[in-house]
């Protein structure tokens, strides 16, 4: 069968059945939209992920919970601080993520509560803006103060210096975030992540926690009196710390609770 006559079969059996025709085209049309749909959310995740790598910097290793340990790395106070002394550590962080009961004048309900460490500002790595527009920044390791995005201090009706309850304990709001353009944050209270351990009465736990590894103007000594050696360029220098960070996890049985 030559061209001629295919496009002759296709255009009479179009003729003789409208609609089931008009829904092959729909689906087809469809079809096209849905993968081209799917190709463009990727590239906006894949761009969303690079954007926030580039905002921790090349020289942070991250330390996050593997898949069977439900979202939370089992990491204590001594342990974060056994991760800042280690070889070619310039600092050490950590988050904790956590839902609690919030409570401001008649309105309550529940919000996202963050806890960072070493202080709330360090919570810049990881939003697109961090910036105050009222107040200032909790002190660090103040288990008393909270800082409020936009969207908290909007919901609760709040201003620095009045008061909020969170998971029952009375907490003051020491400043306001500008907008964030992170919708994932907007609307959560932050904290010192030693409030947030001390509302829930557990310290033994953090969601992702993350070490930047020094450079020339960071060396200095770990106790011993004698500065730390330059391990090399950068790459060598997070790479050289990555492995620390493995094998410190694995002396400490957290093989299974947390990944590099």
């Amino acid at each position: 069968m030559g061209d001629w006559e295919l496009l002759k079969l296709v255009a009479l059996n179009a003729r003789r059945r409208p609609l089931r025709s008009g829904l092959t085209v729909v689906g087809v049309a469809l079809g096209i939209a849905t993968i081209v749909g799917l190709l463009g959310l990727s590239e906006g995740v894949q761009r969303a992920v690079e954007r926030q790598l580039a905002r921790l910097g090349p020289d942070v290793v991250l330390v996050v919970p593997a898949p069977a340990s439900k979202g939370t790395l089992p990491l204590d106070p001594p342990a974060l601080g056994e991760l800042g002394a280690l070889p070619g550590a310039a600092e050490v962080g950590a988050l904790l993520r956590r839902t609690l009961p919030v409570r401001a004048s008649s309105v309550q309900g529940f919000l996202t509560v963050i806890g960072v460490a070493p202080e709330v500002r360090a919570f810049a790595r990881f939003v697109p803006r961090f910036e105050l527009a009222q107040g200032r920044f909790p002190r660090p390791g103040a288990r008393d103060e909270a800082l409020l995005t936009r969207g908290a201090a909007r919901d609760l009706g709040l201003k620095p210096g009045e008061a909020l309850e969170v998971a029952g304990r009375t907490l003051t709001v020491s400043g306001v975030l500008a907008p964030t353009g992170d919708p994932n944050v907007e609307g959560a209270v932050l904290l010192p992540l030693d409030a947030l351990w001390a509302l829930s009465g557990d310290a033994r736990g953090v969601s992702l926690a993350w070490v930047r590894a020094g450079g020339e103007g960071d060396k200095g000594d770990k106790g011993d009196g004698r500065p730390d050696p330059d391990p090399g360029p950068e790459p060598e220098r997070v790479e050289a710390l990555a492995r620390a960070v493995e094998a410190l996890l694995a002396r400490k049985g957290l093989g299974g609770g947390g990944r590099v």
